[in-house]
């Protein structure tokens, strides 16, 4: 399901990928005029918390998780 989906996302201004057990995203907006400009080369690797074989929550980390404030590793 997850390679699908992200077959179908608009992935212009990021890759991802999986690695592992993790979805690993990366800000891909080189251009000084584009809003995700400051973001660029930043990672997230989301993890998901699973039960019963449903996604409780994610574990979120990397830099753009910091820079975002998101980042649920150094909690």
């Amino acid at each position: 399901l997850l390679p699908q989906m992200m077959l179908e996302a608009d992935t212009t201004f990021f890759h991802m990928d999986i690695s592992g057990n993790e979805l690993v995203l990366t800000i891909d907006s080189p251009e000084p005029t584009s809003k995700l400009s400051r973001m660029d080369g930043m990672v997230m690797y989301m993890r998901p918390d699973t039960h019963d074989l449903r996604i409780r929550t994610w574990a979120l980390r990397g830099t753009l998780a910091n820079y975002l404030g998101i980042n649920t590793e150094s909690m």
